[in-house]
């Protein structure tokens, strides 16, 4: 597995820590950083693209979409998810709505959901160094 991939398995453990602990807020903004770094790590394997290419969250989820749903490979309920954890963990972050314990559940079955969505598309690293085949059905 890739660095950046253990840090949205980090993310992941991290944001089921906190909505244990009651915290909602932060729970939401890992289970948003789980999600979205396992996306990044998969349009970097596919496109080629190098990390500092994709820093920004608006490039990472239309190169997701573009590569990924609209092709059919991850169900579209990723994409729309994915876009609405964004705006969560934008709220959960700054200055936002106040987010529950059930918006905290919610984002983080999501993110375990597209981590596991996304792990057939992760290539180990003695494998290809270019564009990732897409996973055996």
């Amino acid at each position: 597995m890739t660095e950046l991939w253990l840090r949205a398995e980090e993310a992941l453990a991290e944001a089921r820590i906190l909505l244990a602990a009651g915290r909602p807020n932060g729970a939401i903004s890992r289970a948003y950083y789980a999600a979205f770094t396992a996306v990044r790590v998969i349009v970097m394997q596919r496109t080629g693209a190098r990390p500092e290419d994709l820093r920004r969250h608006a490039a990472v989820l239309k190169m997701f979409s573009e590569h990924f749903i609209a092709p059919g490979l991850i169900d579209r309920e990723f994409g729309r998810g994915l876009r609405h954890l964004f705006s969560d963990r934008a709220s959960a972050d700054y200055d936002g709505p106040r987010l529950t314990a059930d918006d905290a559940g919610k984002a983080v079955d999501f993110a375990e959901r597209l981590h596991l969505a996304t792990a057939p598309f992760v290539a180990e690293p003695s494998g290809p160094t270019g564009p990732v085949d897409d996973p055996p059905n």
